[in-house]
């Protein structure tokens, strides 16, 4: 028996339809998409690793991520900030231990 999809399936499966067309003008290959909504896990990849080792995406593709760590990183810091369970004035190590990632969103 199939289940009723849930308003968290409805809006991974809209947002997975804008996919193809967002790789198309940004010249990307290929998407490993994950997201968590009211606690499911919701994960689907899109085209190919790269034009010259074209391997199909899922959800277990590992990509280069160059720099985008920074970014990240100092992104989760600010959130940990702004919900006041973090200093700016902390170091790196101290941060690290100031919550989980799943605090964070």
């Amino acid at each position: 028996m199939n289940k009723a999809p849930t308003a968290a399936d409805e809006l991974f499966n809209a947002i997975c339809q804008r996919v193809p067309d967002a790789m198309e003008k940004h010249k990307v290959p290929g998407v490993a998409l994950g997201i968590t909504c009211d606690g499911a896990e919701f994960m689907r990849g899109f085209g190919v690793t790269n034009a010259a080792h074209p391997l199909p995406v899922n959800e277990r593709t590992l990509f280069q991520i160059g720099s985008i760590t920074k970014t990240f990183t100092a992104t989760a810091a600010m959130r940990l900030v702004e919900a006041g369970t973090a200093r700016r004035d902390l170091s790196g190590c101290r941060l690290s231990a100031a919550g989980r990632l799943s605090d964070w969103s």
